[in-house]
């Protein structure tokens, strides 16, 4: 597989998941945070469908766009790069300050470990270019 449809099937990798759980936290906010352990009220539960569930689909829409077109590839490689290795950084500072994970929160911690190195050697190899001011 050559780079180009690497970092394309990275991207639309990412938007699948980033859409199937930001439907999901819209869908079932309750639910989803029970995932990692949190337990929300009812009355927080729009909150979590606004805040996290639609984000997610954005973002998931951000990363459509960008696998749409060559030109935007490589932004929408460092965004998800970006946006994954924090969420990765963010986990290992809740574990490191909880002192535990629970069972999902590994998963989690080693899929957004696995998916930041891909993406990072998906952009160290794309030979595609940003042209600006088009």
């Amino acid at each position: 597989m050559g780079s180009q449809k690497f970092a394309t099937f990275l991207l639309w990798l990412n938007a699948a998941v980033w859409v199937a759980f930001g439907l999901g936290y819209t869908v079932a906010p309750s639910f989803f945070a029970s995932l990692v352990g949190a337990v929300i009220s009812p009355a927080d539960s729009y909150r979590v469908m606004t805040d996290v569930g639609v984000m997610m689909v954005g973002i998931s829409l951000w990363y459509s766009y960008c696998a749409l077109d060559e030109a935007r590839t490589r932004l929408g490689l460092v965004s998800a790069f970006l946006i994954g290795a924090g969420l990765l950084v963010g986990r290992l500072i809740g574990i490191a300050v909880t002192g535990s994970a629970s069972g999902i929160a590994i998963v989690y911690l080693a899929l957004e470990a696995l998916d930041a190195v891909l993406l990072f050697l998906a952009l160290r190899a794309y030979s595609g270019r940003v042209e600006v001011g088009r």
